[in-house]
Parts: C-alpha cells; sequence; structure tokens
C-alpha cells in the first residue's frame, strides 16, 4: 500500500513538472504585438466551412495572442460566403478572401517577408 502511494505521488509529480514546462514554453513562445500569428484555413465546401472556423477561431481565442484568421474559399459558392460573412460578426479577427483574390503576403502580415 506505501508503495502505491509513493508511486502515485511520484506519478503527479513527473506530470505537474511536464505541465509546468508546457506552460512555460507555450508563454514565452506566444506571438507578441509585432509578429501577429495569422492562420489560414480553407474550407472544402459549405459542409466543413464553419466547423473549421470555429475550431480555428476558438484554437486562436486560447492562446490569447494578437492574432487573425484568413479563410480561402471558392468565388463561386455562395453558401459558404454566406457562412463566413455570419461567422465574421462573431469573430472580428477573421478576414475572408476568395482564392483568386488574395492580397500579397506582404500586405497580410503587414510587413516585408523575406
Amino acid at each position: 500500500m506505501k508503495v502505491l502511494l509513493i508511486a502515485v505521488c511520484g506519478l503527479l509529480a513527473v506530470l505537474a513538472g511536464v505541465e509546468g514546462v508546457r506552460r512555460g514554453s507555450f508563454r514565452s513562445l506566444r506571438p507578441d504585438e509585432q509578429h501577429p500569428l495569422i492562420l489560414i484555413a480553407a474550407p472544402q465546401g459549405p459542409e466543413d466551412c464553419e466547423s473549421t472556423l470555429r475550431a480555428a477561431a476558438q484554437r486562436l481565442r486560447w492562446m490569447r495572442a494578437p492574432c487573425r484568421l484568413v479563410c480561402l474559399i471558392d468565388g463561386g459558392d455562395w453558401e459558404t460566403v454566406q457562412i463566413c460573412t455570419l461567422l465574421g460578426r462573431e469573430y472580428p479577427f477573421l478576414q475572408v478572401y476568395a482564392k483568386e483574390n488574395l492580397p500579397p503576403l506582404e500586405r497580410l502580415f503587414g510587413e516585408r517577408i523575406v
């Protein structure tokens, strides 16, 4: 019984150490105001558009970092455009572009890309 208790305490100590390292590295590697994170999502139609964009938006909110979500859609798919427009009201950091009209990366990132 005593050995089992020591093993459980040791396991919990290891898990706490791993969690501490994970949180510390996550916090130190988080994007800053000058270098925001940009996540580009390209849903494959209206069936997975909402779930893809909501999952990406929640991931960016969870990170609590300055970020933008760029959605690339097929310009001719009206239903996907409507879904993106509605989600854009809920997530102000969402930008929607047709694949043909994607601006240069310099404009997306706000600085010169090397």
